[in-house]
């Protein structure tokens, strides 16, 4: 079914697109930080190469994006699609098929409502916006009323977020737990070692699909917006933790701790709105996540 589907939307696409306009852009851009603490070392040495190509026609348009990296520090090159979309175009609507981005909200720096791509932070939040979502396959429709505007967006697979596995960024877990232990002698204090399970993906399968809608305007000098997701939440939670023991001279005592992660499913209800006042302008934003877990306790 995938590859039929790909089949006919590349069929639509050339059909489309056979007198496309062709427009090509890109950029290099050299990424470096470096630490002010002593050895003073590079913590990023980069460049990085985007080649944006834009097939434009009557009635469709295709967006390509490539993304190359070198890193010095690691002496590895990468590339990737960050995005790859068709657009199609009707009298009230436009549909978007495939690998893009999709911003909600008007919090800079903030994802309050804008959680509908995941993050990666291999480089914590030093890098654009633009380059820390990651891009998904989705399918987004956009239906154009009068006064005001409907999109709705459906995403097959889930994709977590990426967090950093080595290197200064990584995100730093306990590695071990404190614990008093009743023995014969006294209370004795533990430490404890702790091993984390990663967590399991959700099953590809439809029912694990995540989608969503808003519908947005701008209405009496407000640029506004109310929006659902039904989605996976982009970072693991951890979920339950479990003491394990040894048989001693001194009875039963523990010597490791096993904490679960796993991805839970939320709602998020949202609203915004932006509005110019004076000289500046005004700004809001704000969701309910219904759903949301958070940490064990103690941890």
């Amino acid at each position: 079914m995938k590859h039929i589907s790909g089949i006919v939307l590349s069929l639509l696409l050339l059909t489309q697109l056979s007198r496309a306009e062709v427009r090509l852009s890109g950029y290099l851009r050299p990424y470096t930080a470096i630490n002010l603490n002593r050895p003073n070392s590079y913590m990023i040495l980069e460049e990085k190469v985007r080649l944006k190509t834009i097939l434009s026609g009557s009635a469709a348009q295709g967006v390509f994006v490539v993304d190359a990296f070198h890193d010095h520090l690691d002496r590895t090159t990468t590339w990737d699609f960050n995005e790859a979309y068709v657009d199609l175009y009707f009298d009230k609507a436009d549909l978007r098929v495939g690998k893009h981005q999709v911003v909600w909200g008007k919090a800079d720096g903030i994802p309050i409502n804008d959680i509908v791509c995941p993050w990666t932070l291999q480089d914590f939040i030093l890098q654009d916006f633009n380059d820390i979502r990651i891009g998904l396959n989705m399918v987004k429709l956009n239906y154009y009323f009068s006064a005001v505007s409907a999109e709705a967006l459906w995403i097959p697979r889930f994709l977590p977020m990426q967090l950093a596995q080595s290197g200064p960024w990584v995100f730093p877990l306990p590695q071990s737990f404190n614990i008093p232990f009743p023995t014969p002698q006294g209370t004795v204090i533990f430490s404890i070692p702790v091993k984390y399970h990663n967590p399991a993906l959700p099953a590809d399968k439809l029912s694990n699909s995540e989608y969503g809608g808003r519908l947005y305007g701008f209405n009496l000098g407000f640029d506004w917006a109310a929006l659902f997701l039904d989605a996976w939440d982009d970072a693991p939670a951890l979920s339950r933790k479990q003491l394990y023991a040894s048989v001693t001279q001194n009875g039963m005592v523990p010597d490791s701790v096993g904490i679960w992660q796993s991805y839970n499913r939320i709602r998020m209800y949202g609203l915004n709105f932006s509005r110019p006042v004076l000289s500046g302008v005004l700004r809001a934003e704000g969701g309910y996540y219904a759903g949301k877990h958070f940490a064990l306790n103690g941890i």
